[in-house]
Formats: structure tokens, sequence, C-alpha cells
């Protein structure tokens, strides 16, 4: 048996081990389990780890005021089977600290920027086609590969052993006939006539030259070093034409505007027979020995000759003849546009070349008026049953029986009557320095610009650009690109806007420029 003072010491001891025990079950669950070791399945923890834990069933949520001890000789009582554990806070790890990512300042909001397909360019000279059945002197300027009339494409070639040279392949100019209307049999000797009859017989005016290199025309003016040997001016004189006058044919050819100009009656101007008519005529330097007459001035877009790798907007080719020479000694002058540079000497040209264009365009309308006048009266017939109908477009077929030309409208004469007053205020020389700006030039020998490319080509090339304005250029644009004969036939060859030739190797042949320490003005 246990005596008195053993049971009195088992009471102490479990007295003891209470004071100890409440304290800790009013502690947390957390304050005895490490909560970095406990794993979180979404908000609560797996109580399966603690099943045969006697806190599992506790029911307060707070731990048992600490009480009194109970009074000596008092029965505890039973302990309790379970201590429920309270509720355990779902353990959160804290957050990763990410750095703060400023607000935006406050700014007007802009609207999106709206990508929008540009519209085409629109090609207000497009190509025209090539003829159903093409005169065996048609050539035009397109250069692709596609193209048998074109001047071919560059290709390298051998000029001889050591050199080669920029030549064109497919080049349809090389088998170019000529004309029945062939310019240059004026000055051929059995197809020749007039005063000029024979001058380039010795050339062969006929021949086609186009597919040789090394004397060819245009190129790019480059001097390469030559002397210049001309020790004045080109001295001109200005001949007694108007440029309205029937003495000058303003012509609206396929690639170029052209002034032809009256021959006189035999080829020597210094011969006092022959004074009369009196076309501009120049004597050029360097033992050409006397005057040349002028035969012609074309106008190119753009221009064909470059100078140390410049293209200008167009050119002016001034075309002389001399008798004895047997060459065509060539007047060249660069043009350039700017927005206020109208050149009001060229104006009185164009304005010439605007009226043969206008009236081609008249007599194009006038022959289709002729046309439609042969339908006027199914026409009529078409509006009155359309309007009957209540057709929309009705208006369409009596507006179209009863369309008008220029040729009907009272100011058109009225105005070419003022426009050639205008044009006969007195003489227009060529030579004007609004069109020869300068005095030097660039000089070499060459050839003819297009089929059949003849060599019998001197040509002095104006070191200075004539100015005239863009409202100008573009005039002349239109009057070669969109020309219609009085058929009703577009008759440009252009290719992109331009109606140059290609650029020819120049093959080393002599470039010189002649400047004011070579000569100076005849007036100084």
């Amino acid at each position: 048996m246990v005596s008195f003072a053993g049971r009195r010491r088992c009471r102490l001891m479990v007295g003891l081990f209470g004071i100890l025990l409440v304290p800790i079950a009013a502690r947390s669950w957390i304050d005895i389990v490490d909560p970095l070791e406990l794993t979180l399945h979404d908000s609560a923890l797996d109580f399966r780890a603690f099943e045969d834990d006697p806190f599992l069933d506790m029911e307060t949520t707070t731990a048992p005021p600490f009480g009194p001890f109970p009074t000596s000789g008092a029965s505890p009582g039973p302990p309790p089977t379970h201590i429920t554990l309270p509720p355990t806070k779902a353990i959160t790890p804290e957050p990763t600290v990410t750095p703060e990512t400023p607000l935006p300042t406050a700014s007007p909001t802009i609207a999106p920027t709206i990508e929008t397909t540009p519209a085409p360019t629109i090609n207000p000279y497009p190509e025209n086609p090539v003829p159903d059945f093409p005169d065996p002197s048609y050539f035009n300027y397109d250069p692709n590969r596609s193209n048998p009339y074109g001047p071919g494409y560059p290709q390298l070639q051998r000029y001889n052993q050591t050199t080669l040279v920029v030549g064109y392949e497919n080049n349809g100019w090389a088998i170019t006939g000529v004309p029945a209307n062939f310019y240059w049999n004026e000055f051929d000797d059995e197809k020749g006539s007039g005063p000029w009859q024979g001058v380039l017989a010795v050339r062969r005016p006929e021949r086609n030259l186009c597919d040789r290199i090394g004397e060819q025309s245009p190129i790019d003016v480059r001097p390469s070093g030559a002397t210049c040997e001309e020790h004045h001016q080109i001295r001109v004189r200005p001949g007694d034409f108007k440029v309205s006058g029937a003495e000058v044919e303003k012509q609206i050819h396929p690639n170029k505007l052209r002034l032809k100009y009256q021959r006189r009656p035999c080829a020597d101007p210094e011969n006092e027979l022959c004074a009369e008519p009196d076309p501009p005529h120049a004597d050029f330097p360097h033992n050409w020995g006397g005057y040349a007459d002028l035969m012609h001035i074309d106008f190119k877009v753009p221009s064909e000759h470059m100078i140390n790798g410049t293209r200008y907007d167009a050119e002016m080719q001034l075309v002389h003849m001399h008798p004895s020479r047997r060459r065509t000694p060539t007047v060249s002058v660069m043009i350039q546009a700017t927005p206020k540079g109208y050149n009001y000497y060229l104006q009185a040209a164009l304005d010439a070349f605007e009226y043969v264009y206008n009236v081609h365009r008249a007599q194009c309308a006038a022959k289709r008026r002729k046309e439609r006048q042969l339908m006027t009266d199914i026409h009529q017939l078409l509006g009155e049953n359309a309007s009957r109908s209540g057709d929309a477009h009705a208006k369409d077929f009596n507006t179209w029986a009863h369309f008008s030309t220029d040729l009907d409208d009272p100011d058109f004469e009225r105005n070419r009557k003022l426009q050639e007053r205008l044009l006969q205020n007195g003489v227009w020389d060529p030579h004007h320095i609004q069109l020869v700006p300068s005095i030097y030039f660039y000089g070499y020998e060459g050839s003819l610009t297009e089929p059949p490319c003849g060599e019998w080509v001197t040509w002095f090339i104006c070191d200075s650009p004539m100015i005239i304005s863009t409202s100008q250029l573009e005039q002349m644009k239109k009057l070669i690109f969109s020309h219609i004969d009085g058929d009703c036939n577009p008759t440009s060859v252009h290719y992109k806007q331009s109606v140059a030739r290609p650029i020819q190797d120049s093959g080393g042949r002599p470039v010189w420029h002649c400047t004011q320490d070579d000569f100076l003005p005849d007036n100084f």
C-alpha cells in the first residue's frame, strides 16, 4: 500500500504538473510548431498528420483562464480525455516585394496613327502602244529586252584587244529603216534637191550606224584634257525670221519639237543673190571657213547629253549645215527648270507649238464629230426612248450627238489671230542670250541621236544652262508626250517621260572645254 505521505507527494507532483501545463496549453499552435516546417494545402493544414495529437479536440478558440488551484482536499475530478486546439490560422508566406511601377505622367491622349496606303502615282503621260503594223522606220525609247524597237540595254563589249566599252544589246535602232519622207534625203546626192543637194552624199545619210561604238552621241561630257583649238566665240547672225511666220515650220514629232527653217536659194550665205530669205546663220571657230545656215532646232525632254554626270530637264539643239566641211555643227544647250525661271523668249516658241498642238486636237475632234453625225438620228432616238423609260443617262445620248469642238468655238479663231499678232512683234533670234546664255562651250565629234545615227555632227555644248520655269517644262512635256495628230493617232514614242537616247560610250574621244582663258568676247 502506498502510505499517506506517498499519496501526498503524488498530489503535489500532479499539481505542479498542472501549473506547468496551463501556460503551455494557453500558447498558440504557432508558438510551439515552427511554421517553416509546415506545408500549406489550399487554406488549411493537413490535419491527417496530427490525428494522434491530443490537442485536436479542443473546442475553445482561446485558452481557459488561468484559474486558481483547487483547494486542498477537493477532488480535481477526472482529467479531460481530449484537448481541442484553437483553429490555426493558415500560414501565408510573405509576398515577394517587387519594385513599384511609377504611375505614368499625366499627358494628353495621343490619337493612334492610322497607316494609310498611299494612292498609286498616276502617270499623266502613259506610253503609247506599238502600232499593229509599224512602219520599218518605227522606233521608240523603251530599253527593255522584250522590246524590238528600242535603243537596247547596256552591256560591256570588247572595243579592241585591250579595251572594254559599253555597248547596247537588243538594239532595235540598228535595224531601223528610213521613212519615205526621210529628212536627210535633202542632203543626199541622188534623192536630194534644192541648194543643199549632195552636201552629205559622201556621208551616205541613209546608212544606219546606231550599233557603232566610239563615235556615237549623246555622251556624258567630261573634259578629256584635250586643248581648245577655237580662238573666238561662235559669231551669229539672227536672220529676219519670225517664229510664227511661214518661214519657220512648227513640227511636233514623235520624239521632239522641231522648228524647221526655210532654205535660202543657194548654200552660200555670203552670196548676194542668196541674201533672201535669210535664216539665222553662224560662223564657227577653228577653220570652219565661213557661215553655216541654221537648218532646224530640236527640243528634247529630258536632256540627252549629261555634263560631268548631271542630266538636265531638257535640251535644245540648233543644227547648222556647213557646205564646205560637209558636217553639221550643232549648238546644244541644256535646259534647267526652276519655279521662278520664266523664260519669255522661249515662250514665244512654245506658244507657236501650242497652236499647232491645239489645231491637231481640234481636227481630231472635228473628225470624230463627223463620225458621230452619221449616228445622230440613232442617238436621238435612243435618247427619246430612254427619256420615256426614265433612264438617268438619257441626256448623254443627246449631248454626245450634239458634241462641239474647238473649231466650233467662236473664240478659237479670234484667239489664234491674237496669238499670231503677239508673235509678230519682231525677229526671233535663236541665239538670243536667254536661249544660249554663254559663249563658252564643250566640244567633241559625234553623231545624230536618233536613227540612222549618222556620224557627221560636231557638237558645241554650251557650258551654262538655259533657265525656264517648271510650268514651261510641263508645257514641253505635254506637247511631246500627249500629242495626237489630225487623224486622232497618238504620236509620241516616249518611255517614262523620256525621249533621250541612252548615254553612249565616248570611246576615248577628245573632249575639250573652251573658257575665257582661250578667248574673250568679241565686244570686250
